[in-house]
């Protein structure tokens, strides 16, 4: 390893996710594909995982060998390999499961007694029912961890979502070997909905958000962004503040949807009798995500959240299903319930789900994913705000039409390809799902073209943030505005610098 180039590749927010969730979010999921594809990538630099343990509560490396090429997330391997506490696919400990609900210290206290209570008059069923746990967590030995020791020239590459007070000595000590050493800091931004859309975050997101941003410009050398639109965003915030400029490179992600079993089958149409519609390899799909499909139906994937727009597209189908009645598909949601939703939880509550054509699938693994991309009329993705939008790109990628916002990143994800709405103009959402549901040829048109593109692949984004991280950084001014382009066009398109 002596006179080789060290590359660190932050997972400390993959971790902290993963430490009370057993499926990967946007974010999380990028950072495991980007890992895939830069594992081994060259003879020259050695690639390590760097994260600050959660229990340990100090910086340490891990080898990123175990999660190249054909690597599929598993929850339990994950934290056993990382020494973080888990308990058992699909379960979550008590305390996390009522921090993600109440955000007062009391609320919790209270809850904490009257679960417990519950628990115990039910014979346990209660918890069992939400898969909670409240033996206290065995604490792992973390075999597989080493010692950070840093060199002049090494660098860090934060992929993730590093702010709040839980990640303060993480950067303290990262800045502090800056100062010694002269290492090299990139920060991947991903989007800046804590600013740009602060209705749709809960309490004091923004300003921890702002703070993290604020500071990373006193130390980073580069900021990577995953759109123009992301790009434009940060530069204007940049602008507003007293920093330092930081060189700013545009790494757009991926449409492509990896299934290690069998990745050519990806963007096969599907077809009436198909053996996959019930298993991937040897990745069962669960009954409930089978029922759901059952009928034909359109697909919404991501958190459940303001954000994503879930109230409008809810009385959009209400009106879907006064035009059409019997010939209405379902629109099934596959993501987690996520938050500032009120309006669509009692819209559904008062409906009865819109008498069942609106159905959940909650926190669907990739096999389950793929099954609903794969065998959807449509899908649908709506939001105010994206920084970039994983799910426009994933539906083009299993061959199915898509309807988008024209706001934000989600143009430069779609460019030619996706039906684009506004997504402040319900109307316009009405009558582009109508279009796609009553004219089957102009539908299944639009998914002949779509399979006959050249997608862009993992590949080409792990491609162009090497090149970031191995090319020298000059140190430039900020953009004075960054030119409207596709995105596709290039791995890595410098803004600045």
């Amino acid at each position: 390893m002596s006179g080789r180039q060290v590359i660190y590749f932050d997972v400390s927010d993959v971790v902290e996710f993963v430490r009370s969730n057993t499926r990967l979010s946007g974010i999380q999921r990028v950072s495991l594909e980007i890992i895939k594809t830069l594992s081994g990538r060259s003879a020259d630099h050695e690639l390590r995982l760097i994260c600050y343990h959660p229990v340990l509560k100090r910086m340490v490396w891990f080898s990123a060998a175990p999660f190249g090429t054909g690597y599929i997330f598993d929850h339990a391997g994950f934290c056993k390999y990382f020494a973080i506490h888990h308990g058992g696919q699909g379960s979550v400990r008590l305390k996390d499961h009522l921090k993600k609900r109440y955000r007062s210290a009391v609320k919790r206290l209270f809850h904490n007694v009257r679960l417990r209570l519950r628990n115990i008059l039910d014979g346990g069923r209660s918890f069992a029912r939400h898969r909670i746990e409240t033996r206290q967590p065995r604490r792992l030995k973390p075999k597989n961890a080493f010692e950070v020791r840093f060199n002049a020239g090494d660098r860090v590459f934060i992929s993730g979502a590093t702010w709040g007070s839980r990640f303060l000595p993480y950067l303290d000590a990262l800045e502090e070997v800056k100062r010694r050493l002269g290492i090299e800091v990139s920060l991947f931004v991903h989007d800046l909905i804590p600013l740009i859309a602060p209705e749709h975050v809960v309490n004091d997101v923004p300003e921890q958000f702002s703070d993290w941003i604020e500071r990373m410009c006193r130390f980073a050398d580069l900021f990577l962004v995953n759109s123009e639109s992301t790009g434009r965003d940060l530069d204007r915030f940049l602008r507003t503040q007293a920093v330092p400029a930081v060189p700013i490179r545009v790494v757009p992600l991926a449409h492509e949807f990896l299934l290690p079993e069998d990745q050519g089958a990806a963007r096969r149409p599907a077809r009436f009798f198909d053996p996959e519609r019930h298993s991937l390899g040897d990745r069962r799909i669960r009954c409930e995500v089978l029922n759901a499909a059952l009928l034909p139906y359109v697909l919404v994937v991501g958190t459940i959240e303001s954000r994503k727009n879930v109230w409008t597209l809810a009385l959009v189908w209400q009106e879907i299903h006064r035009r059409l009645g019997f010939d209405t598909p379902r629109l099934v949601f596959a993501g987690k319930h996520g938050w500032a939703k009120q309006a669509f939880d009692d819209f559904l509550q008062g409906t009865g789900h819109l008498d069942g054509y609106i159905r959940i699938v909650d926190r669907p693994d990739d096999a389950e994913l793929a099954h609903l991309y794969r065998h959807c009329l449509f899908s649908v993705s709506v939001s105010y705000y994206e920084g970039w939008g994983l799910p426009i790109g994933e539906g083009l990628w299993f061959g199915r039409p898509v309807v988008a916002s024209n706001v934000s990143a989600m143009p430069e994800v779609g460019g030619a390809l996706v039906e684009y709405v506004d997504p402040y103009d319900p109307r316009s959402i009405l009558d582009a799902c109508l279009k796609l549901i009553t004219d089957e040829a102009y539908r299944e048109a639009m998914a002949r073209r779509i399979r006959r593109e050249d997608l862009r692949r993992w590949s080409d984004v792990a491609e162009g943030i090497w090149q970031a991280l191995t090319t020298p950084t000059k140190v430039a001014p900020r953009l004075k505005a960054v030119p409207a382009r596709d995105s596709a066009e290039a791995d890595a398109v410098a803004l600045a610098g």
